[in-house]
């Protein structure tokens, strides 16, 4: 059985941003309940409020953007733009510790190394391919 590729993108991003609002939800809550402090991590938490906040937002926009049930482009779209924050996220945190403040570095960044490129790739195979039709060259006559 072969799914199509917007198809996958779709679950994919679904699953994703059920996944991060579970996980930046989770954080924050066990951080508010001070279960964890500010750089505890377990490779499943994070006690970053800020690093938990992105996860969040990012949850809520993808479930929202899947919800309202986009076309063919703006699914690989939205799979491009949160690829690349991912992707970004993942690479600034093995450059550098603790990039913007945030609670980032080997220990937290597995997660991104992983869905920001693999949203790159979904993307890149979901890119809408319009065959357009060459119009003929005119003859002279």
């Amino acid at each position: 059985m072969k799914v199509a590729p917007q198809t996958a993108l779709r679950a994919y991003l679904l699953v994703v941003g059920v996944g991060l609002l579970a996980q930046g939800g989770l954080s924050l809550v066990l951080r508010a309940a001070g279960a964890l402090a500010a750089d505890d991590t377990n490779g499943l938490v994070t006690g970053d409020a800020r690093h938990a906040s992105i996860h969040v937002v990012w949850g809520i926009a993808l479930l929202a953007f899947i919800a309202s049930r986009p076309n063919e482009r703006g699914l690989a779209l939205a799979g491009l733009a949160f690829g690349i924050f991912y992707t970004a996220f993942a690479f600034a945190g093995i450059v550098v510790r603790h990039p913007f403040g945030l609670a980032l570095d080997s220990r937290q960044n597995g997660f991104h190394t992983i869905v920001g490129p693999i949203a790159l790739a979904l993307a890149g195979l979901a890119w809408p391919r319009r065959a357009y039709e060459r119009t003929p060259p005119v003859s002279e006559q």
